[in-house]
């Protein structure tokens, strides 16, 4: 998990969220799931190289700066990015019908045409 906020003590309210919802599935935390945080005021300029070198399974990037590390950092690791306003437009994706690549994710984009819709592809 590469977070927006800069400590766990900030995310403290949705670090549960994240893994409650993992348990509903059937993930459980120490048994057949390991999360990786990562928070920008550890080391902004390493977060998605240390994600990357542990050799984590799948990356959530929850901003656009977030994604925006793990594209450059060109990683094969499948990446799902979250409160990306343009994932287009950012190029982060290919398009919203066919992403391509190793990046997908949840978008903002028609929230000013189309008022309370969440594009997931």
């Amino acid at each position: 998990m590469l977070w927006h906020a800069g400590s766990a003590d900030e995310e403290r309210e949705y670090l549960p969220v994240l893994t409650n919802a993992f348990s509903s599935l059937g993930y459980i935390e120490g048994k057949n799931i390991k999360f990786e945080h990562r928070f920008p005021a550890e080391r902004p300029d390493r977060l998605a190289t240390e994600l990357i070198e542990s050799k984590v399974d799948v990356i959530v990037a929850v901003t656009a700066n977030g994604a925006k590390e793990i594209k450059q950092a060109k990683s094969a690791i499948p990446t799902v990015f979250v409160i990306v306003a343009d994932p287009v437009g950012s190029g982060f994706v290919e398009s919203l019908a066919h992403p391509g690549d190793n990046m997908t994710g949840l978008s903002l984009l028609c929230q000013l045409t189309c008022p309370g819709s969440v594009w997931l592809f």
